[in-house]
């Protein structure tokens, strides 16, 4: 075995010392680093909660709304009673149903409806 000098011993524990103290301070680092990030962006997130972009991701919102029964009915065809598969479809639209959002201007549909044109989003006003 090979015998150091009490120079060489001090480096080696200088070293030892050094790599353990900069890996402590790197990992106190990162979890500042990650605090401070998640803090940022959940103000961010607070911040422009209302800026939210709200589209539909679809071109045939009616469609997609019944896409989740339809793709689980196609399953199960031929299983059960026609009051079986009503049931089933019926459980699984209320349950889909919570996961809707509400379209914009839904409250304009009766008007709609009821003959009123609108320009650009606008109400045409009556000559």
């Amino acid at each position: 075995m090979r015998e150091y000098t009490a120079v060489e011993v001090e480096d080696i524990v200088r070293t030892e010392v050094t790599f353990d103290l900069e890996k402590l301070l790197r990992e106190g680092a990162r979890r500042m680093l990650e605090v401070a990030l998640e803090v940022e962006v959940a103000e961010y997130v607070k911040e422009h909660r209302e800026e939210r972009d709200a589209h539909l991701r679809t071109t045939n919102p009616i469609e997609s709304t019944f896409a989740t029964v339809r793709h689980r009915t196609r399953r199960t065809k031929g299983c059960g009673s026609r009051i079986a598969t009503l049931t089933m479809v019926y459980k699984l639209t209320t349950d889909a149903e919570k996961h809707w959002q509400r379209l914009r201007g839904s409250q304009l549909i009766t008007q709609v409806i009821e003959g009123v044109q609108f320009i650009d989003g606008e109400m045409k006003k009556a000559a």
